[in-house]
């Protein structure tokens, strides 16, 4: 490489080089920081703090559902059959034939005087007359 035909367009001065104009999308040196920077870290910190919220919320969660699992576990089985009515019983009874003499049949033969205080207490005031 022969160093005269390289720099053959660029001249050569001993003068000092004045400053030029700023480059377009560069602050200048003397002017104040704008305040986007700063909004920026405020709204991270504040969605990292949510974040850290959210599952520390999570985990204070599963611990509360270990605990009551942990508590569910340790009750001795339910061993007990429940205790079957006599009435309930004769309520399942019931004929298999589908003709008009069967339903009533079925329907004379259950005995619904003792099935609650509701059906007692709608009996009792459909039979009292209306003022």
């Amino acid at each position: 490489m022969n160093p005269e035909t390289t720099n053959q367009n660029v001249p050569v001065s001993s003068a000092p080089i004045a400053p030029q104009a700023p480059i377009p999308g560069m602050p200048p040196i003397h002017e104040e920081k704008a305040l986007g920077p700063a909004i920026g870290v405020v709204i991270i910190i504040f969605v990292l703090v949510l974040g850290g919220l959210y599952f520390w919320g999570q985990r204070m969660n599963t611990q509360k559902i270990a605990e009551e699992q942990m508590q569910v576990d340790s009750l001795p089985p339910v061993t007990a059959e429940p205790q079957v009515d006599a009435q309930v019983m004769q309520l399942k009874v019931q004929g298999s034939g589908d003709d008009i003499t069967s339903i009533d049949a079925d329907l004379k033969s259950t005995d619904t005087t003792n099935l609650g205080t509701e059906v007692n207490s709608m009996n009792a005031e459909a039979n009292t007359p209306t003022q």
